[in-house]
């Protein structure tokens, strides 16, 4: 049983959703970077380095410099998938848009563009033989596999496109900076293909390398449009427009989404922790103006002292720039009212709104078109006309509706019956407890420590300050 159970969930999962999950994803990303760190330690440790001692001078060929680039945001790569940083994780992205992938499409694109036209340009025949095949396929190749995967594995945070562009020229002209260096003091060209350039083919290059940089991070965001879906450039910008509250609620509550109960308003009460109740207060405030009511029906007081067990519900999480603040993403609030009867059998009990609202009419003295009615809903408006042949409701002055038949069965003697006729004879009405005239009935007394008597106190009382 528990065997089909498993395959069934499995079958469920697309094969995406499992590649991209644990502990798949971070198996993938562990393997590529102990590839990487093979070959690099292979490289510093048994390639021979021409000219120069210190293999730091090997980093001024795009290749070696892609190489040891590649091979440190693997390992960051690889250790993030595990542990999940997010301020880590904001650096690989911006890493990703604007040198891992570019620089690797970059590389491996013309290395064998050139290789393939004519490989002394790139590669003579006297340094094929220094190099082992694998170790080619590797810092010529792989990049632009590790790039592709890596998109399809995480979905990265695009920069603004005037980041993307001003990086891309500043890289361009520091890394040409670093060609003539070279040329001015060893005398030599780094590839053997710029012999052939004059001044005004030079002038061509430098175009087309910022053309190509700038196209290799396109392919970088189609890439991420592809496997993702849209998301535009900047929008790592965009979704920190959360709002933001000066306090860690790390050690408060629970990071992600964080149930709030009136034992937790308790324990962490203003004076330990005022940001909970400014957040509460403030997100009441966003959401009465949100939805245009006209009082605010969420804020801290009101959870403390409802008497319906309301719960908020909280999502939230760490700055991952900032210390000692947390983004607030958005709240939920929830609450407990008995609406209707069940029976042990969990069979609702039918008929009995009838009965109920017959009663009501007896104890009031009333005839149902004496009644005003406030914002009735449509099953109410059916209900009346079922049980007590009432139609065409009518809008009264007062904002309130009022069935327009004064009698079943009668249309022509229809009288709309506001609420002070209706309630006009009535011993205990408004007027009669304004003028004295009807005994007011006194407010029961509750004890202090109910969230009822808390609620008099501070209504209609004060608190002593000794």
């Amino acid at each position: 049983m528990c065997g089909s159970c498993l395959i069934m969930s499995f079958g469920r999962m697309s094969l995406i959703s499992i590649v991209r999950s644990f502990p798949l994803r971070p198996a993938i990303y562990t393997a590529f970077a102990a590839i990487f760190s093979y070959s690099l330690y292979y490289d510093v440790k048994y390639q021979p380095r021409l000219g120069h001692t210190w293999y730091l001078y090997k980093a001024v060929m795009l290749t070696n410099a892609n190489f040891i680039l590649v091979t440190a945001y693997s390992i960051l790569a690889a250790i993030n998938s595990i542990i999940s940083n997010k301020f880590l994780q904001s650096h690989l992205d911006r890493a990703f848009y604007l040198a891992v992938y570019p620089i690797g499409f970059c590389t491996v694109i013309i290395f064998w563009a050139l290789y393939f036209f004519d490989p002394d340009f790139v590669m003579p025949e006297w340094i094929r033989n220094l190099i082992p095949e694998w170790l080619n396929q590797v810092t010529h190749t792989l990049p632009l596999i590790y790039g592709t995967v890596d998109a399809f594995l995480t979905r990265h945070k695009c920069p603004s496109w005037l980041t993307l562009f001003s990086v891309s020229v500043v890289m361009t002209f520091c890394y040409w900076g670093i060609v003539f260096s070279v040329r001015h003091i060893e005398g030599y060209w780094l590839y053997p293909i710029f012999d052939l350039l004059n001044l005004e083919w030079w002038a061509v290059v430098i175009f087309l390398v910022i053309f190509l940089y700038l196209f290799d991070i396109s392919v970088a965001v189609f890439l991420n449009f592809v496997f993702w879906g849209k998301q535009d450039a900047g929008s790592a910008k965009k979704q920190k427009r959360h709002m933001e509250v000066a306090f860690d609620f790390t050690g408060t509550l629970p990071e992600g989404v964080a149930k709030i109960d009136r034992l937790t308003l308790q324990r962490h009460h203003p004076r330990r922790c005022w940001a909970l109740q400014w957040t509460i207060d403030h997100l009441g405030a966003l959401s009465t103006q949100a939805q245009k009511l006209r009082r605010q029906l969420t804020s801290y007081d009101k959870l403390l002292d409802s008497d319906d067990e309301q719960n908020l519900y909280l999502l939230w999480e760490k700055h991952p720039e900032k210390d000692n603040c947390s983004i607030i993403i958005g709240m939920l609030k929830v609450g407990r009212k008995r609406l209707f009867l069940l029976n042990e059998k969990q069979v609702h009990y039918e008929g009995f709104g009838h009965v109920i609202f017959d009663a009501m009419l007896v104890e009031e003295v009333l005839q149902p078109y004496q009644i005003a009615i406030d914002r009735p809903s449509d099953a109410f408006l059916c209900f009346i006309q079922k049980h007590y042949e009432m139609k065409d409701p009518m809008q009264p002055i007062s904002q309130k509706m009022s069935a327009s038949n004064s009698r079943p069965g009668s249309r022509s003697n229809s009288v709309t019956a506001s609420p002070r006729h209706a309630y006009s004879h009535r011993a205990d009405s408004a007027s009669g407890i304004i003028h004295g005239t009807a005994p007011v009935a006194p407010r029961p007394n509750y004890a202090p420590d109910t969230p009822q008597g808390r609620k008099n106190t501070r209504d209609f009382g004060h608190t002593s300050l000794w």
